[in-house]
């Protein structure tokens, strides 16, 4: 089996409005992972007001 690598450019259009959900299961990580992600958006046009960030805690079902 061969794995593909997809790549595109991120092109935000005025007003575009993005949606990050991120567990808080081992924070130290996924904080540094939000910050990085939040950095790539602004860094290709997406307003900072239009990023929502969500942080929640994942719970066993039985």
């Amino acid at each position: 089996m061969s794995t593909k690598l997809l790549e595109g450019k991120l092109v935000a259009k005025e007003g575009m409005q993005v949606g990050i959900v991120a567990s808080r299961f081992n924070e130290i990580i996924v904080n540094k992972l939000v910050g990085g992600a939040v950095d790539g958006l602004r860094r290709h046009g997406v307003e900072e007001e239009n990023i929502a960030i969500e942080m929640v805690n994942l719970v066993d079902q039985i």
